[in-house]
């Protein structure tokens, strides 16, 4: 038999892992349950019948669940799909299928070896069909073994699989495999549906995925004169869309299940019957010859159906195609059984398909009761009227024993990534085997773990839900409807579950009782990033003595609140400020003091109307810390209540006053006048790796940490000590002793997630980061200094501090002289070698209106100075503390000299230094100095 699926692993097992779902949490194997939870773990061992132990990562014992309460457990695909071992293809009786060498064939028995189940003796009332898979048995795809060889260009996860079959109920999902179709085949499909039945069977396809449907297209005119409207499925554009048009398909259109076929010039339809809507099968035997476009169809007897043929007009030979597709267009479809076989082109016997009998391998048929299988001699022996016919084995390509039945629902359907299925009461799983009781096969038969796919339980159960307290656990790639039960620690009992059981500490994800409502504007919310107001006069700046204005009343809501570092959000009012920590006071506890490094920030009054909003560029450079502060980074951030922002280290605050440290300044500003306080801990410049449960503060041992949070914002973490009822009772490191009521509670963050949701708050995104290193350049300076794109335009205005305290504003020389800003730094050995050169130049040209700024990149004055001395330089230096306005003049690399004209534009810009440098800023400076617009982009 030819299985298509070794040809290319890698491709296929990426495409049936893309159509597994989203939430596939990886290479580990996945427990869902009728419910809709879904749990990664593996299979433990269980003792009793009709009992499902799994042991999952994240709880301390394995979870239990009875069979009505699972749907499946399914295990990811292989890097390459196993051949089938085994000389013949078994169909038993409930779908099932094995692999395997016949041994006996009696009136009683049929006895197979396998090589994954070992030896099976089957009722032979249980045994259908045996099908040769050598090379001249004629079977060259017996399947589906779900996605495994089906790719899907559909939308993702619109198509699944359940019991080895894929199904979908996306509308316009299609899937495609190249199953090797000869031109001449017979396919035995069955198609089932739930709902409209309405898809697409296509034979005779390229071996590629198609697009997903488009809309409907007018059809051909049906027997009876009615013309209708189907959909038909878009393919890829150009000659491959040519090749897929021509394809037989097998297709409903209002409720009449058709076959067809279109060409370039020729196009024909026939009807099979009607495909009532609700719950249907169709099976059908297809007889396929596509050289000579030719198709029949028969019913699951053998009763003849639809003889179709439809040949181009032109003459031309339609190429035979290997492929086979399948497309949901509505409804719920399923692919329940394929077969592929080669046809020598003879018509098929009426009323023969499921009558016992033995097909040849030149495609006559020995009709007759097969009595037995005599293994000395080889043969097949059937019983005729005048006596008995015997069919050596190796001329024996398909054996039909008896036909299909109505059979009961099984518990548990096993199966394999060879094709295998089997189906049966699930009595105990032992190690590494699944030990079932199948119908009609003698003695338990053990089912080995390894080279699964799934175990499908077909009819499950949803289990009733929680009442009091029901939630859903979500972890990672884990989600369990249920609920906490009362005893130590956290326990929880899954809907469905035999017990309870307790949660790893190293356990990560939450618990969700509501899900969230979009956020209200608080206190607490980050004002939006958007342009920035209309200038006022700030109130930081006023308190540092530029001015004063008194403010107005709030304009967003007042509540006064302590932030930390978890994420906790405690009303209180904070009393005191000092060296240790923030004082304060809570009606949630008699604890009334925070250190310092648990705290992220406080609330301690609303906004003004029309406060001052944040620009995405200043929030920048008040989080990016300068060379020059890396050793005594400030500490917090204030925000006045007009919106403004101060940074610096607050020394103290009590009733009336904050004492606040900023640019070795002590001031003195009004508490009123602060609306919150925002902490920058240095430790957050380099925050630790996440560890392997995805988060920095992720527990490793000891007790789990929770964090309830509920829907007006506020937020506790705590180490959780036992439940009762809804309440559960624990210690919170800052509260101390404290009861969370569930009903209280929209979530539950467990262990990193609180981490991890911390950083994601609105005070957890203030975090100071290292301003970018500037490059420094070795070369030589750019020759003409015209390449930048700010030539010719208005020079990024500036103001700085010099290094004697006075300021310097670029604006102020316009219309004045032309400035020259050379950016440098002291540990750029190119920027030291080029300065002499530059503070040369520019004194030659300094009675001719031509000024020098060393514009110098974060670095402490005391450091310059020195410096300057040691090198005997006397340039004018202006202090870039944050990097800001070389950020403006793009100086990633330095040194990086810059000519500005009379007029305020951008003339000339070299990067680098070398030997060329004077000489270019030289004849750059005669003749900006001399034309104005010299400097001009043409």
């Amino acid at each position: 038999m030819r299985d298509p699926r070794p040809a290319r692993p890698a491709i296929l097992a990426a495409l049936a892992l893309a159509l597994l779902g989203a939430d596939e949490p990886g290479p580990a194997p996945v427990l869902r349950l009728a419910n809709g939870g879904h749990a990664p773990g593996t299979l433990a061992e269980s003792a009793g019948p009709g009992v499902i132990r799994w042991r999952s990562p994240d709880f301390a014992s394995p979870l239990a669940f009875g069979l009505k309460s699972v749907n499946a457990i399914q295990w990811p695909p292989p890097a390459a799909y196993p051949e089938p071992a085994g000389d013949y293809l078994a169909e038993l009786a409930g779908g099932d299928v094995v692999f395997g060498g016949l041994v006996a064939l009696d009136e009683r028995l049929v006895v197979l070896e396998t090589a994954r189940l070992g030896r099976l003796a089957i009722d032979r009332a249980n045994v259908h069909r045996l099908y040769r898979r050598d090379k001249d048995g004629g079977i060259v795809y017996s399947g589906p073994s779900g996605l495994d060889g089906w790719g899907s260009r559909a939308p993702k996860d619109s198509w699944r699989e359940e019991a080895g079959q894929p199904y979908s109920t996306v509308a316009g999902a299609l899937m495609t495999a190249d199953l090797g179709l000869p031109g001449r085949a017979v396919v035995d499909v069955e198609i089932s549906w739930k709902g409209k039945p309405d898809f697409v069977l296509s034979l005779g396809v390229p071996g590629r995925p198609p697009e997903v449907a488009k809309p409907a297209d007018p059809g051909p005119v049906v027997p009876g004169g009615r013309r209708i409207m189907r959909a038909v499925v878009a393919e890829p554009a150009g000659a491959r869309r040519d090749l897929a048009k021509q394809a037989f398909r097998v297709e409903v259109w209002e409720g009449q299940l058709v076959v067809d076929r279109e060409l370039h010039d020729a196009a024909d339809v026939a009807p099979l019957g009607p495909a009532a809507e609700g719950s249907g099968r169709v099976q059908l035997r297809i007889y396929l010859d596509q050289p000579a476009g030719h198709l029949l169809v028969a019913a699951a007897d053998g009763s003849p159906l639809a003889d179709l043929t439809v040949v181009p007009r032109d003459g031309t030979r339609p190429e035979v195609l290997g492929g086979v597709s399948l497309a949901n267009l509505g409804g719920t479809t399923r692919l329940e059984r394929l077969r592929i076989g080669r046809w020598d082109g003879k018509p098929p016997m009426a009323g023969a398909a499921d009558q016992p009998r033995v097909v040849r391998a030149d495609g006559n048929i020995a009709a007759g009761a097969v009595d037995r299988y005599d293994a000395t001699a080889r043969e097949f022996v059937l019983k005729v009227d005048d006596g008995e016919v015997r069919v050596p084995a190796d001329q024996a390509a398909d054996v039909t024993l008896s036909a299909p039945r109505d059979e009961p629902i099984r518990a548990i359907r096993a199966v394999y990534a060879d094709g295998t299925r089997v189906s049966g009461d699930l009595e105990r799983v032992e190690a590494g085997a699944i030990v079932v009781r199948v119908p009609g096969v003698e003695g338990p038969t053990r089912l080995p773990v390894a080279g699964l796919r799934s175990v499908v339980v077909p009819g499950p159960v949803a289990a009733e839900p929680s009442k009091e307290g029901a939630g859903t656990l979500e972890l990672a790639g884990l989600s369990l409807p249920g609920h906490l039960e009362a005893g130590p620690g956290l326990r929880w009992r899954a809907d469905g579950a035999e017990a309870a059981e307790a949660l790893r500490p190293s356990a990560s994800g939450r618990i969700v009782y509501r899900e969230a409502k979009p956020a209200t504007a608080t206190a607490a919310a980050a004002p939006p990033i958007e342009p920035r107001a209309a200038q006022g006069i700030k109130l930081f700046a006023a308190a540092l003595g530029v001015g004063s204005k008194k403010p107005k009343a709030a304009a967003t809501p007042e509540r006064r609140a302590l932030h930390l570092r978890t994420g906790d959000v405690i009303p209180c009012e904070v009393t005191s400020i000092d060296e240790a920590g923030v004082r304060f006071t809570t009606p949630l506890s008699s604890q009334t003091f925070v250190p310092h490094d648990k705290v992220k920030a406080v609330e301690l009054a609303g906004l003004e109307p029309g406060f001052l909003r944040l620009t995405k560029s200043k929030r920048e450079r008040l989080l990016t810390l300068p060379r020059m502060q890396r050793d005594s980074p400030p500490t917090q951030l204030l925000r006045s209540t007009n919106g403004d922002y101060l940074r610096g280290r607050v020394a103290s605050m009590d009733a009336g006053t904050l004492q606040v440290e900023s640019r070795l300044e002590s001031k003195s500003i009004p508490r009123d006048r602060v609306a919150r306080i925002i902490w920058l801990h240095a430790d957050e410049l380099d925050p630790p790796k996440a560890g392997p449960e995805g988060g920095a503060g992720a527990d490793t041992g000891g007790a789990v940490r929770a964090q309830a949070v509920r829907a007006d914002g506020i937020r506790l973490t705590f180490r959780p000590e036992a439940v009762e009822g809804a309440t559960i009772s624990g210690r919170s490191d800052v509260l101390g002793p404290c009861q969370v009521a569930l009903a209280e509670v929209d979530q539950l963050l467990i262990g990193g997630a609180i981490d991890r949701a911390a950083a994601g708050l609105t005070y957890g995104r203030w975090t100071l980061h290292k301003a970018v290193e500037p490059k420094f350049a070795a070369g030589g300076a750019i020759a003409s200094g015209t390449d930048s794109p700010l030539i010719g335009q208005p020079a990024p205005d500036f103001t700085l501090d010099r290094l004697e305290g006075t300021p310097f504003h670029l604006a102020a020389s316009q219309g004045k002289e032309v400035v020259v800003l050379d950016f440098w730094a002291t540990w750029c050995g190119p920027c030291m070698q080029s300065m002499p050169a530059v503070e040369g130049v520019a004194g030659e040209f300094k009675d001719k209106g031509v000024r020098l700024v060393a514009v110098n990149l974060q670095e402490a004055p005391a450091t310059i100075k020195a410096v300057l001395q040691r090198q005997k330089l006397g340039v004018d230096v202006a202090l870039d503390r944050d990097g800001g306005v070389a950020d403006k003049y793009g100086a990633t690399a330095i040194p990086q000299t810059v000519i500005v004209d009379r007029e305020g534009r951008v003339a000339r810009l070299f990067v680098g230094g070398g030997p060329e440098l004077a000489a270019n800023l030289r004849a750059a400076l005669e003749e900006v100095r001399k034309a104005p617009d010299a400097g001009m982009k043409k």
